[in-house]
């Protein structure tokens, strides 16, 4: 080999050196948003499938309502019902508004602030979603009150307000034990604040300002 061929191989050897570095980075910040968008599609899954719940209950209590189907002799027994279709509608906007808050998508670009504006806009949307649950959570509780005066006819008094009280606490413990299973816990937040330190840090690495990628 002579020593022009040993400075062009040597010379394309650095410079594919060089380009490794670039190359890497490119990788993390794809893999970094395709992990993204993942996390977000999981996000919009998540308020697709409650928003099919919320839409059932809302069907059940309407036919409660339509039909009576379980024979309430007084108007105030439907006041249950009543309140829990009203707070579940007033549950669907708030999730829609949270839906759409997290549907922008993550280019590839301004990778950085696309991150940044997903996770406040679905920090604000899911504390209005537990905010809104709450009363719809207590009217859900409160259903068995429904069912009172007919306890209070078939078992008397003091055994029809203890089965009412039962089956309240039945639903207090069901919501509970379901809380501590982490059916109503999502890990997708965390997971994109774990994606934008990490690209903070490869941004750092670089030598690049945040908001360049």
């Amino acid at each position: 080999m002579g020593i022009d061929s040993l400075k062009t191989a040597w010379q394309d050897y650095d410079r594919h050196l060089q380009e490794t570095p670039a190359l890497s980075e490119k990788a993390l910040h794809r893999l970094i948003r395709e992990r993204s968008r993942s996390r977000i599609a999981r996000i919009r899954r998540e308020y697709r499938i409650t928003g099919l719940l919320s839409l059932l209950i809302l069907l059940f209590y309407g036919a409660v309502l339509a039909g009576n189907p379980f024979d309430f002799q007084y108007r105030i027994q439907f006041l249950p019902s009543i309140l829990i279709m009203g707070w579940t509608l007033v549950f669907l906007v708030v999730l829609l508004k949270g839906y759409r808050a997290v549907s922008s998508p993550v280019p590839g670009d301004s990778l950085t602030l696309s991150l940044h504006k997903v996770i406040a806009n679905y920090a604000r949307s899911q504390a209005l979603v537990h905010q809104v649950a709450v009363p719809v959570l207590l009217s859900g509780f409160f259903f068995p009150v429904s069912f009172l005066p007919k306890h209070i006819h078939a078992s008397g008094p003091v055994t029809g307000v203890l089965i009412a009280l039962a089956h309240i606490l039945l639903n207090v413990l069901l919501y509970w034990a379901a809380v501590r299973l982490g059916l109503f816990r999502s890990s997708a937040q965390a997971g994109l604040q774990r994606d934008l330190e990490e690209l903070k840090q490869l941004n750092v690495q670089a030598g690049e300002p945040e908001e360049d990628r």
